[in-house]
């Protein structure tokens, strides 16, 4: 089966390399360098990226939770898509998947190239103090990472064959690129993470840095009286409806005693990590990452005097589902493999006693960056 997969996808990298440049991104490239005067054009074209990769042909469906795996296990697939869950890249949708991937990967390595290219052209425009900077690291990060999943998909496993040479690495907006062999194209990544927080780096190497201490949680599933479930996470646990949409049904208690009744898309318990992604998203309140807390915050809930509770991580809560027939209902752990659920299933969230060390390179403070990534302007507005 794997040498079906790798023979199908040297075919894809033979012939597509020549092809990626002509998914140039609309509104980006030399012939809107003129209008990139200010920060907001900036940030506004990188967001233009991040919102490319969320096409169904990546991260928006075929590369994560909603392609290969959430499909060949939680649904039967729609016809002429059986080959596609089972990973048969003999298939010609298994192909088209494929290449249409490869394709989206090289233009998007196109847009981090062009910004990058105007970063360097537009020397003269004013940025916010460390902007700039910041910015053309994530740019350079960002290609690094693109390359690294272009040889994920398309190439053999460093350890069974770092000597394959099927990817090309593309640094301009030309189309022209320089083919490497796995371990060059790990080398030239590396160095390009390197080339972005050098400085940052060379703390790590003499060991001049503060660590955090994050809390995590225990996710566990009862059913009939057994566990069936167990996992770990950092983030957030969330249940939440299938794939068609349907409002459902949640009791959620603390300690065994009643804290609330969720009629929506479902809930999100977060911890003060997770508090900024899914759970922000959703509604909920900003916590400070090092602090012990779990968030509850509903998903689109019809309850309008229900918003998000803040509760200590002493507690053990218990979600269970009401009322909700045969409709499809997931646990997410995570945005871990999706866990169906059914009607008498207990879900129960508690502050894990394991916990995970990160490293802190930065002197800011965590308002000060999430206030710059997240808030319009930084804190120009606050001014």
């Amino acid at each position: 089966m794997k040498k079906i997969i790798y023979t199908a996808l040297l075919l894809l990298v033979t012939v597509s390399c020549d092809k990626w440049f002509e998914a140039e991104p609309k509104g980006g490239g030399q012939s809107g360098a003129k209008v990139f005067d200010n920060e907001a054009s900036f940030r506004d074209y990188m967001n233009g990226i991040y919102t490319g990769l969320r096409s169904a042909e990546l991260y928006g469906s075929n590369l994560t939770l909603g392609g290969v795996e959430f499909l060949a296990q939680s649904f039967v697939p729609d016809e002429g898509a059986e080959a596609w869950t089972k990973l048969d890249f003999s298939s010609e949708m298994g192909q088209n998947v494929s290449r249409e991937a490869y394709a989206k990967l090289y233009a998007a390595i196109y847009q981090c190239n062009d910004i990058l290219e105007l970063f360097a052209e537009k020397k003269d425009v004013d940025f916010i103090a460390g902007s700039r900077e910041m910015m053309v690291a994530e740019a350079r990060g960002l290609r690094a990472f693109l390359h690294f999943e272009l040889l994920r998909l398309y190439s053999p496993a460093y350890a069974a064959d770092n000597a394959a040479s099927n990817i090309l690495w593309v640094e301009g907006t030309q189309p022209e690129g320089v083919r490497m062999t796995t371990a060059q194209l790990t080398d030239k990544i590396i160095a390009e993470l390197e080339a972005g927080e050098l400085e940052a780096l060379r703390k790590l190497k003499d060991w001049d840095f503060q660590t955090e201490q994050r809390m995590m949680l225990d996710v566990t599933v009862q059913r009939e009286g057994r566990q069936i479930y167990t996992n770990l996470g950092l983030n957030d646990a969330v249940i939440r409806e299938g794939p068609i949409s349907h409002v459902i049904h949640l009791k959620i208690s603390s300690d065994g005693r009643h804290l609330a009744d969720i009629a929506g898309d479902g809930v999100i318990v977060a911890t003060p990590t997770g508090s900024t992604a899914y759970s922000l998203s959703a509604g909920g309140p900003v916590v400070e990452p090092v602090a012990q807390t779990m968030v509850v915050c509903p998903i689109c809930t019809h309850n309008m005097r229900f918003s998000s509770y803040v509760l200590s991580p002493e507690h053990t809560l218990t979600i269970e589902l009401e009322r909700n027939g045969r409709k499809p209902v997931y646990l997410f752990v995570d945005e871990s493999r999706a866990f169906s659920l059914k009607a008498d299933d207990k879900i129960q969230v508690r502050r894990s006693k394991h916990t995970v060390r990160l490293v802190r390179l930065s002197e800011r403070s965590f308002c000060e960056i999430f206030a710059q990534k997240m808030l319009p302007g930084g804190f120009e507005d606050e001014k």
